[in-house]
């Protein structure tokens, strides 16, 4: 398979280290990531089409906004990429696990990560 044909992922996460490492778990199944550590960027890139991702991995706490204001832009501007929800805040994994159903706790197994993400990237 060429990069071209990889599926792309987005991942906005302000923890570096745990951007890496979920980019390196997606690696292994040939699945192409970008990283964004602020809201603001992730929206503008998406909004600005430099990044088409077929899904985003989205932590719901980041420097400049809110994870619930990212879900609710790309629901309403960009319905067709799917949202794998990420985040340590036990209130909010519980309030969106209630509709949300790719809504999963931080520190996360990253084998139950990688199966979690394959399941909800679309095909």
């Amino acid at each position: 398979m060429s990069n071209v044909d990889n599926p792309t992922v987005l991942i906005i996460e302000d923890d570096f280290s745990l951007g890496v490492l979920f980019t390196t778990f997606l690696e292994l199944d040939q699945i192409t990531s970008n990283v964004c550590r602020f809201g603001k960027d992730a929206i503008q890139r998406l909004d600005d089409g430099e990044i088409k991702p077929k899904m985003v991995i989205l932590d719901m706490h980041l420097p400049d906004m809110e994870g619930a204001d990212i879900f609710e832009h790309l629901r309403e501007h960009h319905p067709n990429i799917a949202i794998m929800i990420v985040t340590a805040d036990v209130a909010l994994y519980g309030k969106f696990r209630k509709f949300h159903r790719d809504t999963y706790n931080k520190p996360m197994d990253m084998v139950d990560f990688r199966a979690a993400a394959l399941k909800a990237l679309p095909a």
